[in-house]
């Protein structure tokens, strides 16, 4: 087994954890294995579901959209929904690059950030089909939250406000804002913390 480098809360007290294998142990700077997904109990450490489907290709993301459904991002795969359930069978696939970055948004829909850091589209994730699509010419600094009925999307200088439609509500400049970017929710307001930078803004 090698390291773990994601763990993702489902609720219910289970929690994925996705990892990777190598094949030669013995060697202290392995290179060759495969990712794995498994899901867990957080109170005694037992799996209690794996995922397979998408084996043995790099997995690039993965999404809790809520106790009982993930999306999944992996190289060849494209973007699988998994019902935490089965261990070798996805809900529906999406032939498509990985996405960069998942947003779960109102009930069945999700903003997907495309490879390229820049396109913007939204999908229905009971069905795994594209519902708008907006190519963006702004680098996508940062995993964008979905807060009240707006998708908040962190970008080179501001912070760009979407409806569900992928309109344009604001874009709220923030001079300085560049490098890896991470919004964090609070009451009526979102922290965004960039690069030697923090910043309050308030949610209407």
């Amino acid at each position: 087994m090698g390291p773990v480098w994601s763990l993702s809360y489902m609720g219910n007290g289970n929690c994925i954890l996705v990892g990777k294998v190598f094949f030669d142990v013995t060697n202290p700077n392995p290179v060759d294995g495969y990712d794995y997904i498994n899901m867990f109990d957080i109170s005694d450490g037992r799996t209690v579901a794996q995922f397979k489907a998408v084996e043995p290709f790099i997995i690039r993301l993965i999404k809790p959209l809520s106790q009982t459904r993930a999306l999944v991002a992996a190289d060849y795969s494209g973007l699988v929904s998994w019902n935490i359930k089965d261990k070798y069978l996805y809900e529906w696939r999406l032939k498509s690059d990985p996405p960069k970055y998942i947003c779960a948004g109102l009930p069945g829909t999700a903003l997907i950030v495309g490879k390229d850091g820049k396109s913007l589209s939204t999908i229905d994730t009971r069905k795994g089909t594209q519902l708008k699509q907006s190519p963006s010419a702004e680098a996508v600094l940062g995993e964008p939250i979905f807060v009240g009925s707006r998708y908040y999307v962190p970008v080179n200088g501001g912070l760009l406000v979407l409806g569900t439609n992928l309109e344009t509500v604001l874009r709220y400049g923030i001079e300085g804002l560049k490098g890896s970017v991470s919004l964090v929710p609070a009451k009526d307001s979102i922290y965004i913390a960039g690069d030697d930078l923090l910043v309050k803004y308030s949610v209407k």
